[in-house]
Protein backbone atom coordinates (compact mmCIF):
# COMPACT_ATOMS: atom_id res chain seq x y z
CA UNK A 1 0.00 0.00 0.00
CA UNK A 2 1.31 3.45 -0.91
CA UNK A 3 1.29 5.58 2.20
CA UNK A 4 0.09 9.07 1.26
CA UNK A 5 -0.93 10.69 4.53
CA UNK A 6 -0.40 10.39 8.29
CA UNK A 7 -3.92 8.97 8.58
CA UNK A 8 -2.80 5.95 6.55
CA UNK A 9 -0.56 5.02 9.49
CA UNK A 10 -1.94 6.74 12.58
CA UNK A 11 -4.46 9.61 12.74
CA UNK A 12 -2.60 11.21 15.67
CA UNK A 13 0.76 11.27 13.86
CA UNK A 14 2.34 14.65 13.15
CA UNK A 15 3.09 15.57 9.55
CA UNK A 16 6.83 15.80 10.21
CA UNK A 17 6.97 12.33 11.78
CA UNK A 18 4.93 11.01 8.87
CA UNK A 19 7.29 12.60 6.33
CA UNK A 20 10.31 11.12 8.07
CA UNK A 21 8.76 7.63 8.04
CA UNK A 22 7.64 8.00 4.41
CA UNK A 23 11.15 8.85 3.18
CA UNK A 24 12.73 6.17 5.36
CA UNK A 25 10.32 3.53 4.02
CA UNK A 26 10.65 4.35 0.34
CA UNK A 27 14.06 5.95 -0.16
CA UNK A 28 16.53 4.97 2.57
CA UNK A 29 17.80 1.84 0.79
CA UNK A 30 17.91 3.50 -2.63
CA UNK A 31 19.87 6.44 -1.19
CA UNK A 32 22.39 3.96 0.29
CA UNK A 33 22.65 2.02 -2.99
CA UNK A 34 23.21 5.21 -5.01
CA UNK A 35 25.46 6.72 -2.33
CA UNK A 36 23.42 9.92 -2.19
CA UNK A 37 21.72 11.69 0.70
CA UNK A 38 18.07 10.81 1.31
CA UNK A 39 17.31 14.52 0.80
CA UNK A 40 17.75 13.88 -2.95
CA UNK A 41 14.26 12.36 -2.79
CA UNK A 42 12.51 15.08 -0.79
CA UNK A 43 9.49 16.68 -2.42
CA UNK A 44 10.10 20.32 -3.35
CA UNK A 45 7.77 22.79 -1.67
CA UNK A 46 4.98 23.76 -4.05
CA UNK A 47 2.84 26.01 -1.85
CA UNK A 48 3.77 29.65 -1.18
CA UNK A 49 3.20 29.23 2.58
CA UNK A 50 5.62 26.30 2.65
CA UNK A 51 8.27 28.20 0.71
CA UNK A 52 8.13 31.05 3.25
CA UNK A 53 8.84 28.79 6.23
CA UNK A 54 9.75 25.33 5.00
CA UNK A 55 10.12 22.36 7.26
CA UNK A 56 13.50 20.66 7.32
CA UNK A 57 12.47 18.12 4.68
CA UNK A 58 11.47 20.79 2.17
CA UNK A 59 14.38 23.07 3.09
CA UNK A 60 16.88 20.33 2.26
CA UNK A 61 15.29 19.23 -1.01
CA UNK A 62 17.74 18.97 -3.89
CA UNK A 63 14.96 19.99 -6.27
CA UNK A 64 13.14 23.30 -6.50
CA UNK A 65 10.28 21.98 -8.65
CA UNK A 66 8.70 18.67 -9.58
CA UNK A 67 10.33 18.03 -12.95
CA UNK A 68 11.46 15.07 -15.02
CA UNK A 69 14.72 14.72 -13.04
CA UNK A 70 12.78 14.62 -9.77
CA UNK A 71 10.35 12.02 -11.15
CA UNK A 72 13.27 9.90 -12.38
CA UNK A 73 14.89 10.22 -8.96
CA UNK A 74 11.88 9.00 -6.97
CA UNK A 75 11.13 6.23 -9.45
CA UNK A 76 14.64 4.85 -8.90
CA UNK A 77 13.22 3.43 -5.65
CA UNK A 78 11.81 0.00 -6.54
CA UNK A 79 9.50 -0.07 -3.51
CA UNK A 80 8.09 3.38 -4.23
CA UNK A 81 7.62 2.59 -7.91
CA UNK A 82 5.87 -0.72 -7.13
CA UNK A 83 3.51 0.84 -4.58
CA UNK A 84 2.87 3.85 -6.81
CA UNK A 85 1.91 1.59 -9.72
CA UNK A 86 -0.53 -0.22 -7.41
CA UNK A 87 -1.95 3.11 -6.34
CA UNK A 88 -2.41 4.19 -9.97
CA UNK A 89 -4.14 0.89 -10.78
CA UNK A 90 -6.38 0.62 -7.74
CA UNK A 91 -6.89 3.99 -6.06
CA UNK A 92 -6.14 6.98 -8.31
CA UNK A 93 -9.47 7.15 -10.16
CA UNK A 94 -11.54 6.39 -7.03
CA UNK A 95 -9.70 8.98 -4.98
CA UNK A 96 -9.95 11.65 -7.64
CA UNK A 97 -13.65 10.89 -8.10
CA UNK A 98 -14.24 11.65 -4.40
CA UNK A 99 -12.19 14.84 -4.69
CA UNK A 100 -14.11 15.87 -7.79
CA UNK A 101 -17.46 15.29 -6.05
CA UNK A 102 -16.32 17.41 -3.11
CA UNK A 103 -15.23 20.25 -5.42
CA UNK A 104 -18.52 20.17 -7.29
CA UNK A 105 -20.50 20.24 -4.01
CA UNK A 106 -18.42 23.18 -2.84
CA UNK A 107 -19.00 24.98 -6.12
CA UNK A 108 -22.74 24.32 -5.92
CA UNK A 109 -23.03 25.57 -2.33
CA UNK A 110 -21.12 28.76 -3.11
CA UNK A 111 -23.11 29.39 -6.26
CA UNK A 112 -26.43 28.81 -4.48
CA UNK A 113 -25.42 31.22 -1.70
CA UNK A 114 -24.19 34.08 -3.87
CA UNK A 115 -25.80 33.30 -7.22
CA UNK A 116 -22.38 34.05 -8.66
CA UNK A 117 -18.99 32.40 -8.63
CA UNK A 118 -16.62 34.05 -6.19
CA UNK A 119 -14.41 31.05 -5.57
CA UNK A 120 -11.68 30.29 -8.04
CA UNK A 121 -10.27 26.82 -8.44
CA UNK A 122 -9.55 24.41 -11.24
CA UNK A 123 -12.62 22.46 -12.21
CA UNK A 124 -12.25 18.67 -11.92
CA UNK A 125 -11.20 16.39 -14.71
CA UNK A 126 -13.72 14.27 -16.57
CA UNK A 127 -13.65 10.45 -16.22
CA UNK A 128 -12.05 10.24 -19.65
CA UNK A 129 -9.29 12.70 -18.71
CA UNK A 130 -8.58 10.78 -15.49
CA UNK A 131 -8.18 7.52 -17.42
CA UNK A 132 -6.00 9.25 -20.03
CA UNK A 133 -3.77 10.80 -17.34
CA UNK A 134 -3.41 7.46 -15.56
CA UNK A 135 -2.62 5.61 -18.80
CA UNK A 136 -0.13 8.25 -19.92
CA UNK A 137 1.67 8.21 -16.60
CA UNK A 138 1.82 4.43 -16.47
CA UNK A 139 2.91 4.00 -20.10
CA UNK A 140 5.34 6.86 -20.56
CA UNK A 141 6.65 7.68 -17.11
CA UNK A 142 6.67 4.41 -15.18
CA UNK A 143 7.72 2.27 -18.14
CA UNK A 144 10.28 4.64 -19.69
CA UNK A 145 13.09 5.83 -17.49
Amino acid sequence: MLILSPQDLNPAMSVNVFRFLFYEKYFKETAKELDVPISNFYLPSLRKEDRKKPCEIQENSKFKTVNSKYIKSILSSASFKKDFEKYMDLEFAKEYKREREDKLKHLSVNFNKDKRLTVSFKLPWTECEIVQAKDYFKNFVLRNK
